[in-house]
């Protein structure tokens, strides 16, 4: 997978946090490689999946 910036990351090899909207639908995703916290965030139109960002380094 890439983040941000064109790097290829691997959320793989951590522990992943879930995050989810009022109705339910995953919100994001998030893990910490020790120094970077990484998210990947999910929105939704008529209920149904319609996008997936990169993985955003913070």
């Amino acid at each position: 997978m890439l983040d941000n910036t064109g790097q290829t990351v691997s959320p793989d090899n951590y522990t992943q946090n879930f995050t989810y909207n009022a109705d339910g639908t995953m919100a994001t995703v998030r893990f910490t490689d020790g120094s970077n916290t990484w998210t990947q965030t999910y929105s939704y139109s008529a209920g149904q999946l319609a996008s997936v960002t990169n993985w955003v380094r913070s």
